[in-house]
């Protein structure tokens, strides 16, 4: 009696693997995809009637022993929640000038053991880069378990080509600059300024010397330009004052 034997190429071609090794095969591909999703979607969302641009995981505003706080961002189209003080001077320091777009809590990331994170901001850069960025107190003394998932998260980001970068407070400004900056921020955006309107306000300012805020505004003034520009240019840091600069206010301003 003879064996029959297959062609080889036939025998491979009629395997059908167990579903759990396509389903282990394609988790990856699958959680990145999960992850682009999350953000196309989260810059498409629009505000509630609040005009709140609300992320993926609810932050509740006014939570005890928490300084939780809503921005409103002209960047963003809508007010930002925000769970901590550090997360708004981030936001006010620098994606307010940096940034194209941003949003808070926007991405779910599923992590090992069934646990999940939400990191702090999606950014969308000038550029068209997306990056994600995760605020910190104190990167020098975090304890191990929060060091394993930061680096877990940034392998996650990295496999998909989107920068994840992590923030320390020792970057941003005091409580009291941020304040000061927060209040510069609120009168300078009252309103759209035009192209005409900021480029003359530059010229002028940058050809006569001013060094009070105060000042600055009744010489825009008496050259028929809004007062509150002043704000706006200095917010963006597109002029300087020597009172602002020799004061508590901001790092350089």
């Amino acid at each position: 009696m003879y064996l029959q034997t297959q062609n080889p190429a036939s025998s491979a071609a009629s395997i059908s693997l167990p579903k759990i090794f396509h389903d282990e095969l394609n988790y990856e591909e699958r959680q990145h995809q999960k992850i682009l999703d999350q953000i196309e979607l989260a810059f498409k969302k629009l505000p509630t009637k609040a005009n709140v641009l609300p992320g993926e995981r609810l932050i509740k505003q006014g939570a005890k022993g928490r300084r939780t706080s809503l921005f409103p961002s002209r960047k963003a189209g809508g007010s930002i929640p925000l769970e901590s003080q550090l997360e708004l001077a981030h936001a006010v320091w620098n994606l307010e000038r940096t940034a194209k777009n941003y949003r808070s809590q926007a991405i779910r990331i599923e992590l090992p053991g069934g646990k999940c994170c939400y990191p702090d901001f999606v950014v969308l850069t000038y550029d068209g880069v997306y990056e994600v960025h995760e605020v910190k107190p104190d990167i020098l003394h975090l304890d191990d378990d929060t060091i394993r998932k930061l680096k877990v998260v940034e392998r996650i980001f990295n496999s998909i080509g989107i920068p994840f970068k992590i923030i320390d407070s020792s970057t941003l400004p005091s409580m009291r600059q941020a304040e000061d900056l927060l209040l510069i921020y609120a009168r300078g955006h009252v309103q759209h300024w035009t192209a005409y309107q900021i480029e003359l306000a530059i010229h002028l300012l940058q050809t006569n010397f001013i060094s009070k805020l105060s000042d600055g505004h009744h010489f825009l003034l008496a050259h028929d330009l809004p007062a509150q520009l002043l704000e706006y240019l200095i917010f963006h840091e597109l002029v300087s004052l020597p009172s602002l600069q020799q004061s508590n206010f901001g790092k350089g301003v």
